[in-house]
C-alpha cells in the first residue's frame, strides 16, 4: 500500500514550549549509498539512544524511489512521518522539533523491531523539485516526560 498524506499538522510553539528559530543545515556529505543532509538534535530515549534518521536512493523525483530509514526507536510505539520546507530546532515533547511547516506523509503506524522504513511517493506527497526536509514523530509511552519524541532530522535536495 502506498502512503498518502491525510493531514497537515500545524504547531505554534508558545507558552513556555520555547521559540522556533530556523537554522542554518550544516553541509556535510552523506555515507556512500545515503542521500541528504542530517541536521537537528535527536537525544536519547525509552531505549537508552536517539532516533536517528537517513535517506536512501535518489534525489530524482523522476526516478520516485526515495527509501526514509529510522533507528533507535521504542518498539511497539505509533509513529509518523512529516515533512515541510523549514528547517528548526525547537523543543517539542522529549526532544525536539526540526521541520517547520509540515505535512504528515503516512498515516501512524507502529514500530516493530525498533526500525522503521518508509518508501516516500514523490508524486503523492507533493515532493517537488527544491529542499525538503523530513523528521519522525513517535510516542514513548515508557519514557518520563512529555512520552513522545522525535528522531533528527535529514534534508534532501530534490531534482526532476
Amino acid at each position: 500500500m502506498t502512503p498518502k498524506a491525510f493531514c497537515t499538522l500545524a504547531l505554534t510553539l508558545a507558552g513556555g514550549l520555547g521559540t522556533a528559530h530556523a537554522i542554518a543545515v550544516p553541509a556535510t556529505a552523506p555515507p556512500s549509498g545515503e542521500v541528504g543532509t542530517v541536521y537537528c538534535t535527536s537525544g536519547d530515549n525509552s531505549t537508552g539512544r536517539p532516533a536517528e534518521i537517513s535517506a536512501s536512493g535518489s534525489t530524482s523525483i523522476a526516478d520516485n524511489d526515495l527509501l526514509l530509514r529510522v533507528e533507535g526507536m521504542p518498539v511497539g510505539e505509533f509513529f509518523v512521518f512529516v515533512h515541510g520546507p523549514t528547517p528548526i530546532q525547537a523543543p517539542f515533547g522529549n526532544g525536539f522539533l526540526c521541520v517547520s511547516g509540515h505535512s504528515i506523509i503516512e498515516r501512524p503506524r507502529l514500530s516493530i523491531a525498533g526500525i522503521v522504513e518508509l518508501p516516500v511517493d514523490m508524486n503523492e506527497n507533493g515532493i517537488f523539485v527544491g529542499t525538503h526536509n523530513f523528521q519522525c514523530w513517535f510516542r514513548d509511552r515508557t519514557a518520563e516526560g512529555m512520552q513522545h519524541d522525535a528522531s533528527n532530522a535529514i534534508a534532501i535536495e530534490f531534482q526532476p
